[in-house]
């Protein structure tokens, strides 16, 4: 029993390493073996319609965490999306509703959209002009609409450029 479990624990692990170098499992493999040629045909043309999917930006909508509090900002460039985004911190403490806002880039990985987080300002890597336009534009809506910054606290407008 317990060998059983390791055998199957060591094949999960050697497939979710080989997705991450583009290799195909053995499952795949011999389901498209036992295809005819129309279905292989028809296999190719999904497969280009899929190539092509991921190519595009993931939509906004698709780009949904459980933890996430609002997006306040959401630009597409190239194959990601780029979401400047407040979100709670799943505990139950009433002092802290949400954090952020933090930058998380969202790309296609087959039907998952895993987000990475770029931190605030300054990231932690380069970020696209649109992406920094479209943020320095909220905050200085942002700013419009609320006081001056109270002292001692950070400016992030100056820190996108």
């Amino acid at each position: 029993m317990e060998q059983a479990k390791r055998d199957n624990e060591e094949h999960t692990r050697k497939r979710r390493e080989g997705r991450l170098h583009g290799e195909l499992s053995e499952s795949l493999i011999q389901r498209l073996r036992n295809c005819n040629p129309p279905q292989l045909q028809n296999a190719m043309r999904r497969c280009r319609e899929l190539l092509k999917a991921h190519r595009r930006p993931p939509l906004k909508s698709d780009c949904r965490n459980r933890f996430q509090g609002s997006v306040r900002v959401s630009v597409a460039v190239g194959n990601k999306r780029y979401q400047y985004e407040t979100r709670s911190c799943g505990k139950d403490c009433g002092k802290c509703p949400n954090h952020g806002p933090y930058l998380y880039v969202y790309t296609r990985d087959g039907a998952l959209f895993p987000a990475k987080s770029l931190g605030r300002a300054p990231f932690k890597a380069p970020v696209p002009r649109k992406v920094k336009t479209a943020i320095q534009a909220f905050h200085k809506q942002e700013l419009n609409l609320q006081a001056p910054p109270a002292k001692g606290q950070r400016d992030t407008t100056t820190l996108l450029r």
